[in-house]
């Protein structure tokens, strides 16, 4: 499980950075996913931009 604080760093990287830290072992495809679904539920209530299919 990762910390807030590396949540929020994982959000600022380039995708060849996220990429070279899965394949570092440094974190997993999975929680770069929930990281970025996370953030995306915190700020779509003030943006109002994300499309959800029911």
């Amino acid at each position: 499980m990762l910390t807030a604080m590396e949540i929020k760093a994982l959000l600022c990287l380039g995708a060849a950075e996220m990429a070279r830290g899965i394949r570092e072992g440094r974190w997993t495809s999975q929680a770069l996913v929930e990281a970025h679904i996370e953030r995306m539920m915190e700020v779509n209530p003030t943006l109002n931009a994300m499309a959800t299919a029911l």
